[in-house]
């Protein structure tokens, strides 16, 4: 395939690639930036009942985010730096 149409599935894998990441950017986004509320599962917590659930769910979120560090940096120097 790379040496039919090589620049085709490259276009398509940086595609598939970029909205993958944009993806996991917006449910991992906070809930509030200046003045727009983002809905992303970091809203989750604040909607549940019961303190023992909450702190779970807060201790997996925290989890989340660390593991979206490398999508948020890549869409804020790459994708989000287009001219």
């Amino acid at each position: 395939m790379n040496r039919t149409a090589g620049f085709f599935f490259t276009v398509v894998e940086d595609a598939l690639w970029h909205d993958i990441l944009l993806h996991i950017t917006r449910l991992t986004d906070p809930p509030k930036q200046g003045d727009y509320e983002n809905l992303t599962i970091f809203r989750l917590s604040s909607v549940l009942p019961g303190d023992e659930l909450k702190s779970e769910i807060d201790r997996l979120l925290n989890r989340v985010r660390d593991d979206a560090k490398f999508a948020h940096d890549w869409r804020n120097r790459r994708i989000g730096s287009f001219p």
